[in-house]
């Protein structure tokens, strides 16, 4: 839901007249608290007259889905580009959930070397509060990039292509 949330204005921008409403469950409400146009799946009945197209966007762990609506509607967009701010500190995101595998131990502290290498402390916090975001395909990398955070993917699920075609970031394979 957050690439939605981000992603939405960029789409509408490459496809001038494109309005795009998000219809999601109840559960999302606070995620999506202030956005514009968000139906909830309870409304879609009453509703469905005043659209012109209607997609599902649905998850089969195979394929990103987001990723197969920017091609199939052959959308190009904008990549969020990160801007660097001397911050020094890292955060690691080694969490992910299925298809997206967490990260081993032993490749955390590949990760943390490799980050402090480059001269930075790794810390334990918030993306908010790094200069740099590495990790699994998960919330909060990309909510970092969107935020023009500069982020470091760790190739483990099925994101890898979605994340070069939205994000100027870069990739680290550690195995």
């Amino acid at each position: 839901m957050i690439q939605l949330k981000y992603l939405r204005p960029r789409i509408e921008e490459a496809g001038p007249g494109i309005n795009i409403h998000l219809c999601v469950k109840s559960d999302f409400a606070d995620m999506l608290a202030g956005e514009k146009n968000i139906l909830f799946m309870h409304n879609i009945l009453e509703n469905k007259k005043r659209f012109a197209y209607l997609k599902e966007i649905l998850f089969d762990m195979n394929t990103h889905p987001i990723q197969a609506l920017l091609e199939e509607s052959e959308i190009k967009i904008n990549k969020f580009k990160p801007i660097k701010t001397g911050n020094k500190k890292a955060i690691i995101l080694s969490k992910g959930q299925p298809p997206t595998r967490s990260l081993s131990e032993e490749e955390v502290a590949k990760l943390k070397k490799s980050l402090q290498n480059k001269g930075y402390e790794v810390i334990d916090g918030n993306w908010k509060d790094a200069g740099i975001v590495a990790g699994v395909e998960c919330s909060n990398l990309y909510e970092a990039a969107f935020n023009q955070v500069p982020t470091i993917l760790i190739p483990t699920g099925i994101g890898t292509e979605f994340y070069h075609t939205v994000i100027e970031g870069n990739v680290l394979k550690l195995s």
